[in-house]
């Protein structure tokens, strides 16, 4: 039993993630395996981290495609609370940035590599209508059409590329 779970029970109240309030604490279905960073931001009802990311291409003529990074989080001064889901490409990219350090410029397929920011439209409806019927917390948000269809099927999520900032070390 987890520590939120006992501390309900010892005030004898019902946990707030039980089942028989409709909500799970846990795994998600082996279908959901590979969802992604940025399928995760978009899904998510409450946000209140900004993500910084630095990507380095290699040094290595032989693999001067490949990029190495880190991505560190930062708790935001506002806890934001969707009123629709999926999240919109436009604001998920608020609070999304890539810092791109080397010469050139970051390209589409070098970015693809790394299912980081990778979303996919068909994996966050499933995710979406999945979360919809088997948790509460997500009992009123059904999948909004039009947002979902800002997203590609499979692509690197609109916006990011646009707004990368470049570090040319």
């Amino acid at each position: 039993i987890c520590s939120d779970c006992e501390n309900s029970l010892e005030k004898g109240k019902r946990p707030v993630y039980s089942l028989s309030n409709f909500n799970m604490r846990g795994n998600l279905p082996y279908e959901f395996h590979d969802v992604t960073f940025a399928e995760e931001m978009v899904c998510a009802i409450y946000r209140n981290t900004s993500h910084v990311s630095r990507l380095f291409q290699s040094n290595d003529e032989r693999d001067s495609r490949k990029l190495y990074g880190n991505t560190c989080a930062f708790e935001a001064n506002v806890l934001d609370v969707a009123r629709k889901l999926p999240r919109t490409p436009s604001y998920i990219c608020k609070y999304l940035t890539v810092v791109f350090v080397g010469p050139g410029q970051l390209k589409k397929e070098d970015i693809m590599k790394s299912t980081h920011y990778r979303v996919r439209r068909p994996v966050i409806a499933r995710l979406l209508h999945w979360l919809h019927q088997n948790s509460g917390m997500y009992s009123s948000f059904p999948p909004d059409p039009f947002n979902l269809n800002q997203y590609p099927e499979d692509g690197v999520l609109p916006g990011l590329l646009e707004n990368v900032v470049y570090d040319q070390k």
